[in-house]
C-alpha cells in the first residue's frame, strides 16, 4: 500500500487425498492475477506440496491450484503499528524486512 499497489488477501486449504491432513496457506494477489507469497518455502519438506520457493511473485501456477480458497478479501488500510501494543516494535522490524525485498 505504501507503493500504491492494491492487493487482496487469500487463504486456502490443501486437503491431502491420502490422509485426513489439512494444510492452510495464505498469500496476496495484486491486480487480480499476480500472486505475492513470501512464505511458500514452508512446504519444502512436505511430500504432497513440494514448494521450496521462499518468495513467489508471478501469475498462479500448479502449486496454488492445490488449495481450495476459503477466504478472499481486500487488504485493509494500514493505520500504523502503534495499534499493536507491546508487539509494535517486533512488527515494525518484520515490516521493514519485508519492504527491503520489494
Amino acid at each position: 500500500m505504501d507503493n500504491g499497489i492494491s492487493t487482496r488477501y487469500v487463504c486456502g486449504t490443501f486437503y491431502d487425498e491420502f490422509s485426513d491432513d489439512k494444510t492452510p496457506h495464505a498469500w496476496l494477489i495484486a491486480d487480480d492475477m499476480i500472486i505475492i507469497d513470501i512464505t511458500g518455502d514452508q512446504f519444502k519438506y512436505d511430500a504432497s506440496l513440494k514448494n521450496d520457493r521462499p518468495v513467489f511473485v508471478e501469475q498462479a501456477d500448479d502449486f496454488y491450484e492445490l488449495f481450495e480458497v476459503d477466504e478472499r478479501r481486500d487488504v485493509c488500510e494500514f493505520r500504523g503499528l502503534q495499534f499493536l501494543g507491546d508487539d509494535s516494535l517486533r512488527m515494525l522490524r518484520l515490516y521493514e524486512t519485508i519492504c527491503s525485498y520489494l
